[in-house]
């Protein structure tokens, strides 16, 4: 589980730099 909720936390960081491109 907490595995999962780092992976949701990186996932939506990568999100957010992609957004800004």
């Amino acid at each position: 589980m907490v595995r999962l909720l780092q992976l949701e936390s990186t996932y939506k960081k990568i999100l957010k730099i992609w957004s800004l491109i």
